[in-house]
Order: structure tokens, then sequence, then C-alpha cells
């Protein structure tokens, strides 16, 4: 699911033609990936709000999981939330 935030975001790429728009996708994830760089340079944790072995296929929870689990962040399910630690 796609924040109303986001699409706002998606809107003012595409109506500032900064990228193409096929593209948009692409320089979404580019942005949210430095986002999550930089919270794992600080050490946190992430907390998922649903399962995220169930999060659709190429969508950006999915790509945001496999990445966490890329930079070695483990899934704890231990407290009935789904937490990515290290």
């Amino acid at each position: 699911m796609v924040s109303k935030g986001w699409d706002a975001i998606v809107k003012k790429i595409n109506k500032a033609g900064i990228v193409e728009p096929d593209e948009v996708n692409d320089e979404m994830w580019r942005i949210n990936q430095r986002f999550l760089d930089n919270q794992i340079r600080q050490g946190k944790n992430f907390e998922f709000t649903n399962n995220p072995d169930t999060l659709p296929k190429r969508s950006f929870g999915e790509r945001e999981y496999n990445y966490l689990k890329e930079m070695k962040y483990n899934l704890d399910k231990s407290n009935g939330k789904w937490v990515m630690n290290k």
C-alpha cells in the first residue's frame, strides 16, 4: 500500500519532469534506499506492520525487506512484531 505522501512525491516528480515516467519507481527506490542507508548508519532497527514474508512481489516493502537482509539484518518475530535488527 502506498501512502498519500508517497503519491504526492511521485506526482511532483512526474510534473517537474525530473525523470521519465517509466523511471519514477526506480528513482523513488533510490531515494528510499538512501533513507534506509542513513538509518542503518545510525544503528536503527526497522519494524514492519505486516509479515514481510507475505509482501507482494516487487513491492517497495519487499524491496526494503530484501535490502535489509542484504545488509545483514535479521527478522525477529519473538514479540509478535516483525522487527529487522542486527
